[in-house]
């Protein structure tokens, strides 16, 4: 039997979409039938925004730019943390214990802004006040965004683990049997309705 493919489309827990889909795969001339699969088990699962980006400090700089605000306002922001990372905050790089120590406790040393090391958000008021207090040369942050990424291992979107069971369609190389498919369809929706009317 040839491999079974699941990038036609994503799955879904829609019944009526998925027959629509399964509908569209067979006109395009692939041998495809449904399958139940558990989400995650195919391609193109259904997927979430990952709740780790809540965290600003599991983002990174992308790049820096003087400040634009009607750029920063028509911007497609993936949540409300990279809006506000954006708005309120900039990259600075420092050494990694100094950098626990603001994460944690908000504490500001002149190891966080070594100018080398890891790149990390520190709040535009903290880095303000540092300049101002610290070195004292009163440097203002204010006049320049930061946009941010991920860092390295952080995905955007993960695996929807609320959701189990989804409809998804397959397909291999095979030829179509268009009888086939819809004996093979039917009886998929027999053994689902069964298992819904549990």
């Amino acid at each position: 039997m040839s491999k079974v493919h699941t990038t036609w489309t994503e799955a879904t827990t829609n019944v009526n979409k998925a027959m629509i889909m399964l509908l569209s795969c067979l006109d395009s001339g692939k041998n495809a039938w449904i399958e139940l699969r558990k989400n995650g088990d195919q391609a193109y699962p259904i997927r979430m925004k990952n709740p780790a980006l809540d965290n600003p400090f599991n983002w990174e700089m992308s790049y820096s730019t003087p400040r634009n605000e009607k750029e920063m306002m028509n911007y497609k922001y993936f949540n409300d943390t990279e809006k506000d990372l954006t708005y309120n905050w900039i990259a600075c790089f420092g050494k990694e214990e100094a950098i626990k120590k603001y994460q944690n406790s908000r504490i500001i040393t002149k190891e966080l802004f070594d100018g080398y090391g890891i790149c990390h958000p520190v709040r535009i008021e903290d880095a303000n006040f540092y300049r101002k207090n610290i070195i004292g040369d009163n440097y203002n942050y204010n006049y320049w965004t930061t946009y941010w990424k991920p860092r390295k291992n952080i995905p955007y979107w993960i695996v929807d683990d609320n959701v189990r069971d989804v409809f998804t369609i397959c397909f291999n190389d095979e030829v179509v049997d268009k009888s086939k498919t819809i004996k093979k369809t039917a009886q998929f929706m027999m053994e689902y309705a069964d298992k819904i009317s549990r």
